[in-house]
C-alpha cells in the first residue's frame, strides 16, 4: 500500500468505517464500495478539494429517463450521456434486491487531482474515460 494511503487512514481514524452505514443508507452504495467511497471523500477533503456528493444509486428507470433526456437534447445537469441502465454502476443492486451502487459522483474544485486521488485508491475515475465524466468514480473492473 502506498505510504500516503497509510497516512490518510491513520489521519482519518475510524471515520471511513463509521461512515459506511451513512453512505449505504443515504447514497445507496454497496457496503464494500461504501468504505472506499468514504475513504475517497476523506482524501478529497484532506486535499482541500471541497468534495460534494451529488449521486450514488439511481433507480434503473431514472437512469433510463436521464439517458433518454440526453438523447432528446435535454442535457441540463448532465456532463455526459448517462450509461445504459443495464451497465451503469449507479444502478447496481445487492443480492437482496436493495440499492447497491458501485459508482458515486463527487463534485470538487479540481477534477484532475480528484481523479488522480481516486485512481491511487484503486477506483476508475470518469475524468480519464474516453468521453470524460469528471467527478464519477466506480470500481467496475478497476
Amino acid at each position: 500500500m502506498q505510504e500516503w494511503i497509510k497516512e490518510l487512514k491513520a489521519w482519518a481514524g475510524k471515520w471511513p468505517d463509521n461512515a459506511v452505514g451513512y453512505f449505504v443508507s443515504e447514497f445507496g452504495l454497496d457496503p464494500g464500495f461504501a468504505l472506499i467511497a468514504a475513504l475517497l471523500y476523506v482524501a478529497l477533503h484532506a486535499a482541500g478539494l471541497k468534495p460534494r456528493i451529488t449521486s450514488g444509486f439511481r433507480d434503473p428507470e431514472k437512469q433510463k429517463a436521464m439517458r433518454e433526456a440526453w438523447d432528446a437534447g435535454q442535457r441540463k445537469g448532465l456532463v455526459v450521456r448517462p450509461a445504459d441502465p443495464k451497465k451503469s454502476g449507479h444502478t447496481q443492486m445487492t443480492w437482496l434486491g436493495k440499492p447497491g451502487s458501485r459508482a458515486i459522483d463527487i463534485v470538487t474544485n479540481n477534477n484532475k487531482l480528484a481523479a488522480d486521488i481516486g485512481r491511487a485508491l484503486g477506483l476508475r475515475a470518469g475524468y480519464y474515460f474516453t468521453t470524460s465524466d469528471p467527478g464519477h468514480f466506480d470500481n467496475l473492473g478497476a
